[in-house]
């Protein structure tokens, strides 16, 4: 006999209760922060003055810190590619050459995008990338070890592991000056905050980010700071200044 308690009898009858149980996404990079983050993976002197320290644990000669940052650099495109898409670990270690498509047209030019396939729903969605994302896969299309299939290899050729993908977040998080919990399912939501806040409709965002319902994507339809201020401003009797302390928060 199924046995199903009260509270998720009743979440049952209610779908929408599991919505409002959600928790609410509130780890994103602010704009400061996803500046910082990619510049690590630039920081050359940062990254030997840290790992070269003999202050700190860890510590290793400084040229072994030199040849540990050109590996940790060599995963910059990754990360580009991921804050152009929001894609799951799992799927971003996974990227293959079948899934970057250029196009080239005469309203938009030269355009590449990411073609990735919804799990749930099959739907092929094509999400054209950023100028970081592109240069990052033409500097691994160049490079002299890579893989016919895999987008993202290290330095045996050998797909990109979630073991180093890990690691090198740390890093650049350490780099970046990030000491908040920040995990990198973290950079996901920063890509739908983001999107959503800057005016992208709820159904494309749905499909960048491969949601199979738009309601999970509504998690992120959190009014900016402008649309926050223009909403009370509109809605006041009194001049806005008066009536309110603003907020100097930023948005992301």
């Amino acid at each position: 006999m199924l046995i199903i308690n009260r509270r998720e009898a009743f979440i049952a009858r209610v779908p929408e209760i599991a919505y409002l149980n959600e928790p609410d996404i509130a780890n994103e990079l602010d704009d400061n922060e996803w500046r910082a983050f990619l510049s690590a993976f630039d920081d050359r002197e940062g990254f030997v003055a840290r790992f070269a320290d003999a202050r700190l644990r860890g510590s290793v000669p400084r040229e072994l810190a030199e040849v540990y940052y050109q590996s940790f650099r060599a995963s910059k495109p990754l990360f580009c590619l991921e804050l152009a898409t929001g894609l799951r670990r799992g799927d971003l270690i996974s990227t293959e050459w079948q899934n970057i498509v250029i196009l080239n047209d005469a309203e938009h030019g030269r355009t590449t995008y990411l073609k990735r396939v919804n799990r749930k729903t099959g739907k092929a969605v094509f999400i054209p990338l950023t100028p970081e994302a592109v240069a990052g896969i033409e500097e691994c299309r160049k490079r002299a070890i890579r893989s016919t299939r895999w987008v993202f290899v290290q330095e045996n050729g050998n797909r990109f592991s979630l073991t180093t993908l890990r690691r090198h977040f740390a890093v650049a998080k350490e780099l970046a000056g990030i000491t908040r919990r920040l995990r990198f399912h973290d950079l996901r939501h920063s890509v739908g905050s983001r999107l959503v806040s800057r005016g992208v409709e709820i159904t494309t965002v749905r499909d960048v980010l491969g949601h199979s319902s738009v309601v999970t994507t509504q998690r992120y339809s959190r009014p900016s700071l402008k649309a926050r201020k223009a909403i009370t401003s509109a809605l006041s009797v009194e001049p806005i200044e008066s009536v309110y302390t603003l907020s100097t928060e930023s948005s992301s």
